[in-house]
């Protein structure tokens, strides 16, 4: 029942994106159902991410063949952001990414990246798509329309040599960290925040110009990072967001009948994602332990002291958004509710 519920709203929530993205004076398409084959183009995340690797079978399935959709590495198309542009334009028809990628497109989605926030990626999820619901993220109607959001796995904060225990561990530590509010946090803490590719983290590890990373579990086993690092502090940072976007010119395309089962396979890759996702955080967890690691928890007090550190972070966040026209207040209200409601439902 629930799966059917969450269908019928991701449905009246592509219908809604649409009528909002200004396709047409109706808000939809006239798109004639002509038997017409649909050929599209999907910029996908790197190939170490396999979350869309079965999507276009799915989506011919579940539209009898009507849709053929071609999976094209985001590297061999520029960066992420050039990515985004060419879904914008039409170049390519479609667009799959962590919002993080596209540092300042998206600045009320990153709210799951405040740091010390959501702890799980369901919670993520349910944030996002409650911030949808009460109208918080128009800033994914650029051109586009979101087809899908799905939570990525949780950043966590992994050293070599020692632990960190207390506040005072962070002094004098450089951590590579992507996002800007966790280097923001770092540097706040007294470490040094590093900003580098993936591809350049094992060999800094290793020649000590870095001592510890901020990522996934599933990037740690990918690049082998147990090899240079000791241990991985299990109390994750902050989550992550991905999704799915098409050109609206190319959504607006589409007859109903087809809008309808390109739906029904996102609703039915969600999940997917959501599994994979999952279970590529139990895969990299396994393997940086198997590869000597130690996963190590940290005190109630430390806890605290964490969440205490970057309450200034939190406040800082929200005055960016209502500096930038945005509600800041009520959109971190209703994340705190969110969060507050699914940690009940845990217990």
């Amino acid at each position: 029942m629930k799966k059917i519920l969450s269908l019928v709203l991701a449905l009246g929530m592509i219908f809604s994106l649409a009528a909002c993205s200004g396709g047409g004076e109706s808000g939809g398409s006239t798109a004639a159902d002509d038997g017409q084959i649909y050929e599209f183009k999907l910029s996908i995340m790197n190939a170490d991410q396999p979350f869309m690797e079965d999507f276009p079978a799915l989506v011919e399935e579940k539209t009898g063949g009507r849709i053929q959709i071609t999976l094209y590495d985001m590297s061999s198309l520029g960066t992420a952001a050039d990515a985004l542009a060419m879904t914008r334009n039409g170049t390519v028809e479609m667009y799959f990414n962590a919002a993080a990628q596209t540092a300042g497109e998206f600045p009320v989605a990153d709210i799951v990246q405040v740091p010390f926030l959501a702890s799980n990626p369901s919670t993520v999820s349910e944030i996002i798509y409650s911030l949808y619901y009460e109208g918080y993220l128009d800033e994914f109607n650029n051109e586009t329309v979101p087809l899908m959001f799905a939570p990525t796995d949780m950043q966590m904060l992994a050293v070599k040599n020692s632990k960190i225990e207390s506040m005072g561990s962070f002094n004098g530590l450089k951590l590579r960290a992507v996002s800007g509010i966790a280097v923001d946090m770092l540097e706040s803490f007294g470490s040094s925040a590093v900003a580098m590719p993936m591809s350049d983290v094992y060999l800094s590890l290793d020649r000590g110009i870095v001592d510890g990373a901020m990522t996934s579990p599933h990037l740690m086993q990918v690049n082998a990072l147990y090899d240079v690092l000791d241990y991985i502090m299990e109390y994750p940072v902050h989550g992550g967001l991905l999704f799915l976007a098409m050109n609206e010119d190319a959504y607006n395309s589409l007859p109903d009948s087809l809008k309808l089962s390109l739906m029904e396979a996102c609703e039915e890759q969600r999940y997917r994602v959501i599994n994979k996702v999952q279970q590529t955080y139990s895969d990299g967890i396994e393997a940086c332990v198997a590869g000597g690691m130690e996963l190590y928890s940290i005190t109630p007090e430390f806890q605290q002291e964490l969440q205490d550190a970057v309450a200034p972070l939190r406040e800082q966040f929200v005055t960016g958004l209502n500096s930038a026209g945005h509600d800041g207040t009520a959109i971190m209200d209703l994340t705190e509710r969110v969060i507050e409601r699914c940690e009940y439902n845990l217990k």
